[in-house]
């Protein structure tokens, strides 16, 4: 059989998270394959993680080659850099809005790391993104400004598309610090088929460490994960995402009435269809371990046989399709695809064709 770090370990996602899952599989790559490893974990977004996950082995992480330990302990150090940042951001954010009585829920990176949470390790999160009421938006956007924040510049087009048809506010970034602060209002565009609504979500957000904002419920955790990588339409990190659905499946799932409250719940907020992809491929493809009583429910909300398959294998190419010129046709084709597809969800086929003549000429200008 073939050992684990020959060729096809170079060019095979299957094989870089081999490793992250089995880091002790990481001692039959020989020194010069180490280079090919860090690349690929470089190119997914997920060096830091492949650095914790071999560090906390300190004989493995001893025998590693210099030069990959290197590498690797630089990412590592560019991890802690950016989690202590991103908490001082959520320090700095609950000092500014301190007093105002806005119920902030804190999302993705900042919510794993608030918490605690596995999916936060080795992660290196751009933005700090929080989720408030609608009604609640002029009074966090004004303690943003008031404190050091200002939204990006926007040409006219752009502003009004983001007050009127997005979930979110522009970015605000701090004028000294250069952080971002995303600010949404909703888990998916206004002009979206599916509506999930705000207050159910907040409704049921839970204490988030102790951060002093709250983060979503476990059950809502996952389904907002899985449908920020199956309804966005960006595949740059979707390797990344899929690994960190799996990481919230191993360590929710095990907690009482996790899987017999998930699908209902993702039901009652409109996103089913979504979290069955979450469980389907996070199952199918990083082998994750979902009860098949749950897979088998799940499927009611997938798609029919036809479109079900070719969505297997549009996942299959945009998600673990390697980053490696052999690897490139079959990567660019599916995220193509399913970047039209995110687009054709994301609004009506009158509004999308307009925004996307609107787009096509701005850029040609």
């Amino acid at each position: 059989p073939r050992r684990l770090g020959e060729r096809r370990m170079r060019t095979d996602l299957f094989g870089l998270w081999a490793i992250l899952r089995t880091p002790a599989r990481a001692r039959a790559l020989r020194p010069q394959q180490w280079t090919a490893l860090v690349r690929l974990a470089r190119r997914e977004f997920v060096l830091g993680r492949l650095a914790a996950a071999l560090k906390a082995d300190d004989g493995l992480w001893r025998g590693l080659p210099d030069k990959a330990r290197q590498i690797l302990d630089s990412a590592l150090c560019d991890v802690i850099h950016h989690q202590r940042q991103l908490m001082w951001e959520t320090t700095c954010l609950a000092r500014a809005l301190d007093g105002l009585g806005v119920p902030v829920v804190l999302l993705k990176g900042a919510a794993y790391l608030g918490d605690g949470l596995a999916a936060a390790v080795g992660r290196v999160a751009a933005d700090l993104d929080i989720l408030v009421p609608a009604a609640r938006l002029r009074l966090v956007e004004d303690a943003l400004i008031a404190n050091g924040w200002a939204a990006e510049p926007k040409d006219p087009y752009d502003e009004h598309y983001y007050r009127a048809w997005m979930h979110e506010l522009p970015p605000f970034r701090h004028r000294e610090r250069g952080t971002v602060i995303d600010v949404h209002h909703a888990i998916l565009p206004l002009t979206a088929r599916p509506k999930p609504p705000t207050a159910l979500l907040m409704d049921a957000a839970v204490s988030c460490g102790e951060t002093g904002f709250a983060r979503l419920g476990d059950c809502d955790l996952f389904i907002h994960a899985a449908t920020h990588l199956f309804h966005d339409g960006e595949f740059v990190t979707a390797f990344r995402n899929l690994v960190e659905l799996h990481d919230l499946l191993e360590e929710l799932g095990p907690r009482p009435g996790f899987y017999d409250r998930l699908l209902a719940r993702a039901d009652a907020l409109g996103l089913a269809r979504y979290a069955a992809y979450g469980l389907r491929y996070s199952h199918r493809l990083l082998g994750s371990r979902v009860p098949p009583p749950v897979l088998a429910d799940a499927r009611r909300h997938l798609p029919a046989p036809p479109v079900l398959a070719l969505m297997d294998r549009l996942v299959a190419g945009a998600v673990m399709g390697a980053r490696v010129p052999r690897g490139k046709p079959r990567l660019l084709w599916a995220q193509r695809m399913l970047y039209m597809r995110a687009h054709w969800l994301r609004m009506p086929p009158a509004m999308l064709a307009r925004h996307l003549a609107i787009k096509a000429f701005k850029r040609a200008r």
